[in-house]
């Protein structure tokens, strides 16, 4: 034997080749697979499969721990767990608490222990008298009685359990292994189920499957002395807590924020208590050894920084506000530039709801805009955009930072290039390449066109566009090219930023309508790509009754090219560009139907909210908004008034399958009277329009 396999396997001379931790013979794994493919496969009816898996659990809780420690096994006994029954998971789990050292600490057997941990409360569960498991629902068979071990067992290795964990608490809370059985336990005995994903916890599959179940089935109780245990686990944890250790701990850390995050439903007052004690100790231990004198070590660190962002989430306004000025008062610029500490700010702001907390960010963090920016944590600035659009509170002041830190101020003709120039991630002098010298670009360079949208750029971009007022944006939008429109259209990125411009309710009308005008002649080459036609299909959703006619008279005109195009024909079949063809006075009645619903939806909408100056920053869009949906009204009217008198052609238009011929000049009467009106209705509506304007 080499000397690799010597030491993958453990062999020494003089002695037998010893078998690695979770080795199994071929008979029993392949044993196990068998069951695994019988289980996916399905059965017949649900007295074949609990006698299956009866038989299953017979075996496997006679080798239990040796099977939980394979690799391979762990995974199927955790899938097997969520298809037993309650005296199944009994016995396994009697059997698991043997040896609780391997059930906690083993690599592959803590995760079963853990899966069985978050069904604790069903092992309680009296079995019903109409011969169904109270704990799963699920039908017994005539032997399950015969074979469950009792209660008395159980609740003696419960009480093993706890004893363990309470001996050896300080072990399993920095465990690589044992720290998640114990989040789980600790999740159980509490009754409060804790998303894995904020703790960065990487359960496995089956185990998230089964705590979807828990949290999607019944609502069990939790015993009494369940959560006099949780409160006995929590006092010990915060008892043995080494705060400058255990906070920036890859295993500890989840685990108290697990408790932070039960505490918040259960205690909040406790769970306050405690978030600012963690504070306070972070406020004493800054560091001034390196270049990050000015944040708390905790900020810097991958681990810690977790904690202080779940810690600003369950904060209140006022403690924010302590929080503000113990950790980031005076040092806002080093946060946002240092690599880890910047999300630790972003998560600040994002969770900020007082008017003038946020100004006082604002005035500090302005001043340093450009160098976030150079140092690529756009993100920083989206989510000061984000707390500005939310608390609706410093936007113009943040527009005019922007231009400042993208050159585009003066003279005031740049200020419109502001979306283009945010889109790109470029500052106006590298975009138009200004000549340093001379400060303006090459004679004969041509206007550089919008080429590629950064990501950053398209989300700083979609949150400007729901400011209260973002007529610069709209106006820098629709003053692109047609080509640069198009780009932002079939773009992965920008088109995204095309949704937001037509879903925002702050976006006037005329400039939903100036974007569909300059778009027209290429629309057929967005709606054929991948991202143009979801973007085209979103914007569809958002458009008024004249702009959903005049998209579908753009497209029919090239209607078999979108039938027979791999993305065109998704918006072929939900625009109804087939009926807009042959049928467009039923196709007009449909669409408005629609229009309406989407109407009174918005009115039920606007009449919840209250009264606020939302109402009036929006008056001037209403107002046209109003104006759209009279002449929707008149349309619809005009539409039904055209409908022919029954006469010999229009019964034979309702017999579609005889004299085809001329069923169809039948429709195509009708569609020119039709078109007749509605240029009649436009033409009124931008006479109105005009005087109101002047």
């Amino acid at each position: 034997m080499s000397k690799y396999n010597q030491k993958k396997f453990g062999s020494r001379k003089g002695s037998r080749q010893q078998p690695k931790l979770g080795f199994l013979k071929e008979e029993t794994l392949s044993y196990y697979r068998r069951v695994y493919e019988a289980v996916k496969e399905g059965f017949v009816s649900d007295e074949d499969k609990n006698i299956f898996l009866n038989n299953t659990f017979n075996q496997l809780v006679q080798e239990a721990l040796e099977v939980a420690q394979n690799q391979t096994c762990s995974r199927i006994i955790e899938s097997l767990i969520s298809q037993g029954l309650s005296n199944n998971l009994r016995k396994l789990f009697v059997a698991l608490c043997a040896d609780l050292s391997i059930s906690f600490l083993d690599r592959f057997a803590s995760h079963v222990f853990q899966t069985l941990v978050l069904h604790l409360p069903l092992y309680f569960v009296a079995a019903r008298s109409d011969g169904t498991d109270e704990a799963t629902g699920k039908n017994k068979t005539d032997n399950d009685e015969e074979e469950d071990i009792g209660q008395e067992k159980v609740e003696a290795s419960f009480k093993e359990v706890c004893n363990f964990v309470y001996k050896n608490f300080e072990t399993l809370m920095t465990h690589t292994y044992g720290s998640h059985v114990l989040r789980s336990m600790l999740e159980t005995l509490s009754g409060v189920q804790v998303e894995h994903k904020i703790h960065k916890g990487k359960g496995s599959q089956a185990c998230q499957q089964i705590n979807e179940r828990q949290l999607k089935g019944q609502n069990w109780q939790v015993p009494q002395n369940f959560k006099e245990l949780f409160n006995k686990y929590a006092g010990k944890l915060m008892q043995l807590c080494d705060y400058e250790v255990h906070l920036k701990d890859t295993s500890a850390s989840p685990v108290i924020q697990t408790v932070l995050l039960i505490w918040n439903k259960t205690d909040e007052d406790r769970c306050q208590a405690e978030c600012k004690t963690i504070i306070q100790r972070v406020k004493l231990s800054f560091s001034s050894e390196d270049h990050s004198e000015f944040i708390p070590d905790m900020a810097t660190s991958q681990v810690g920084s977790h904690l202080l962002e779940l810690i600003m989430n369950l904060s209140t306004p006022q403690m924010l506000e302590e929080m503000h000025a113990a950790l980031f008062k005076g040092r806002l610029l080093h946060y946002a530039i240092h690599p880890i500490a910047n999300y630790v700010l972003q998560r600040f702001m994002s969770s900020l709801k007082e008017k003038a907390l946020l100004a006082e960010v604002f005035q500090e963090l302005s001043k340093h805009v450009e160098d976030v920016l150079a140092v690529g944590h756009l993100g920083v600035i989206i989510s000061l955009a984000d707390a500005c659009r939310r608390n609706q509170h410093c936007q113009d002041d943040l527009v005019k930072v922007l231009m400042e830190a993208f050159h585009c101020n003066e003279p005031v003709e740049r200020q419109i290039l502001l979306p283009k120039l945010i889109a790109s991630f470029i500052t106006y002098d590298v975009f138009f390449k200004i000549n340093e010298d001379t400060g303006k670009p090459p004679d004969d360079a041509k206007e550089p066109l919008l080429t590629s949208v950064n990501l950053q750029g398209s989300l700083l971009v979609q949150q400007l566009l729901q400011f209260d007022r973002p007529t610069l944006m709209t106006q820098g939008i629709v003053g692109m090219t047609p080509a640069e429109l198009s780009l932002l259209c079939c773009c992965p990125m920008g088109s995204h930023i095309v949704d937001v411009f037509f879903s925002s309710p702050y976006v006037l009308q005329k400039c939903k309508d100036d974007f569909l005008k300059k778009l027209k002649g290429l629309l057929m080459e967005v709606v054929c790509s991948k991202n143009g036609s979801r973007c085209i299909e979103n914007v569809w959703k958002n458009l008024n009754f004249k702009q959903r006619i005049s998209v579908a008279e753009e497209l029919a005109e090239s209607g078999a090219r979108l039938h027979n195009d791999r993305y065109g024909r998704f918006l072929y079949s939900s625009f109804g560009i087939a009926q807009f063809l042959q049928q467009r006075k039923q196709w007009i009645q449909h669409q408005g139907a629609l229009t309406k619903r989407r109407r009174m939806l918005t009115d039920l909408l606007h009449k919840k909210e209250p009264p606020s100056k939302k109402q009036k920053l929006q008056k001037d869009n209403r107002e046209l908004m109003v104006q759209d949906e009279e002449d929707d009204d008149k349309f619809t009217a005009m539409s039904k008034a055209a409908k022919p008198k029954h006469n010999k052609k229009s019964k034979l238009a309702a017999e579609p399958d005889k004299k085809k011929p001329k069923v169809i000049l039948q429709e195509e009467k009708t569609e020119d009277k039709v078109t007749k009106m509605f240029k009649t209705a436009k033409s009124k509506k931008h006479k109105k329009s005009k005087s109101a304007g002047n």
